[in-house]
């Protein structure tokens, strides 16, 4: 959704976008943080030219931001206008929280035969631009698009809400049709007091049925908030699993492995290549193996990184 900021000067800019429109851009989202909004993205310019921002060296030379298009055209030409949001400013903690998921998922790569390619970038879809934080894609198959994954993984601290994010999954899902899972991991408010923090993490998979959040894990270094969990969509707080709060906040995993302290993504939806057009089953990847293990994505490893950078600082 687009949104213009009242509570301040920032103006968006119209029909070309600067380095120093964006930087003006990075102060007001910097400026809603320091207020304690979760205020989705920031409108930085109205209808730029899609294909001249495509090749901007803007983001590259300033880095830390990630720029998001939305332009409504199915078929992109020389005419094509698009608006562009800032969705996040990643800090410190975000970065080594993703450098450990990245991590985990760069292991399942090798020990699964080296079939994939994992990490983020810009992704051109139907309509608008997006760029992962970080993404599981099968090496190239024939008639597929390279950069369409199987797996996204998301970290949000104090960038999208509940509701920015379950949006963004939504036009993931709608605008990726090779897509069979997303996992976030959100980390919400600090306790004054204790300096612990709640976290949720989610994971959402394409099913027959449609998209389906089939895992929610409370999961920081404090509780949720109370308000947090009560104002949970059923189909997510119906599934919640609390894994309790850490009596040490320590590099040493505190979780037991009987409470599942993990996200799951099932091998079958990794190695996901097309559904059989006479049966309609689904058929994996060339050369995947035979049995393959599920991806495990360790949750604690994740909320230690987060932690040790302070989130909030």
């Amino acid at each position: 959704t687009k949104r213009k900021q009242s509570e301040s000067s920032y103006t968006p800019s119209f029909g070309l976008v600067t380095a120093h429109q964006v930087k003006l851009a990075m102060e007001e989202y910097d400026r809603l943080e320091r207020e304690g909004k979760e205020h989705g993205r920031v409108l930085v310019a109205e209808r730029v030219p899609l294909e001249k921002w495509r090749k901007s060296k803007i983001p590259s030379s300033i880095g830390q931001v990630v720029i998001e298009a939305d332009f409504g055209d199915i078929e992109v030409t020389k005419k094509t206008k698009a608006d562009l949001f800032i969705a996040k400013l990643p800090g410190l903690a975000h970065d080594c929280g993703l450098g450990d998921i990245t991590f985990q998922l760069g292991v399942y790569k090798e020990a699964t035969g080296d079939l994939f390619s994992v990490g983020g970038g810009n992704i051109h879809l139907p309509g608008r631009d997006r760029c992962p934080d970080t993404a599981l894609r099968p090496y190239v198959l024939a008639g597929e698009n390279p950069l369409m994954p199987r797996l996204i993984g998301e970290i949000e601290i104090s960038h999208r809400g509940l509701h920015e994010i379950l949006l963004y999954n939504a036009q993931l899902f709608a605008s990726i049709p090779q897509l069979r899972a997303t996992t976030f991991l959100k980390v919400c408010s600090r306790d004054a007091a204790s300096r612990r923090f709640g976290a949720l993490a989610l994971l959402f998979r394409r099913l027959p049925g449609g998209v389906v959040c089939t895992d929610a894990v409370s999961c920081g270094t404090g509780p949720l908030h109370a308000t947090v969990v009560r104002n949970l969509p059923p189909a997510i707080g119906g599934i919640l699993r609390h894994l309790g709060i850490p009596p040490a906040v320590t590099m040493a995993n505190p979780w037991p492995a009987a409470l599942n302290p993990a996200i799951t993504v099932p091998a079958g939806d990794l190695f996901y290549w097309r559904d059989d057009p006479a049966t309609g089953a689904p058929v994996p990847i060339p050369g995947a193996p035979a049995a393959a293990a599920d991806l495990h994505i360790c949750l604690w490893s994740i909320i230690w990184m987060v932690n040790s950078h302070d989130p909030f600082s």
